[in-house]
């Protein structure tokens, strides 16, 4: 239905800017919405983070094979099977992203390699989970956490 909407929009604005002009009249039905409607407005703004933050296996894995550290470390130290396996050993609930579960602990591998094994932890694939997990359900950078720290950061240092 709002597909329909949306194309009759268009066709009706006929201009040369009507997708931005889509965009503007479909923005701000939306802004409306969070005023009148706020668990529908925020049921639609995680819908369209998801669309939006989700990354694929593909990039996931594209990210962990450019990842190195000042020691000579690169790439995976985990494969994603391996991460499910372990989440799935460990309890970790569905909610926790298994693609961005499988780019964080390669991360904390990567960042964080000389404090793991200053502390003996360097094969405890446990304490790498559970700052994983941590690390993904902190709320500092809001949703789309990995996406942005690790594909839109390194998009903006490429255009530098």
């Amino acid at each position: 239905m709002f597909k329909q909407y949306m194309k009759k929009i268009y066709d009706r604005i006929g201009t040369e800017n009507a997708m931005y002009d889509t965009i503007d009249i479909v923005s701000d039905a939306i802004e409306e919405m969070r005023e009148e409607a706020p668990r529908a407005y925020e049921c639609l703004r995680y819908n369209l983070e998801k669309y939006l933050y989700d990354i694929t296996l593909e990039e996931a894995r594209d990210i962990v094979s450019k990842m190195s550290n000042e020691y000579g470390m690169v790439a995976e130290r985990w494969t994603y099977d391996q991460i499910c396996q372990v989440a799935k050993q460990y309890n970790i609930p569905e909610d926790v992203d298994r693609i961005q579960l499988y780019v964080v602990m390669n991360m904390w591998n990567m960042d964080y390699a000389r404090t793991m094994k200053h502390y003996g932890w360097e094969n405890k694939v446990e304490v790498y989970l559970m700052f994983s997990c941590d690390w993904l359900r902190d709320t500092d950078f809001g949703e789309g956490k990995v996406y942005k720290y690790f594909i839109k950061c390194h998009e903006e240092e490429e255009d530098e």
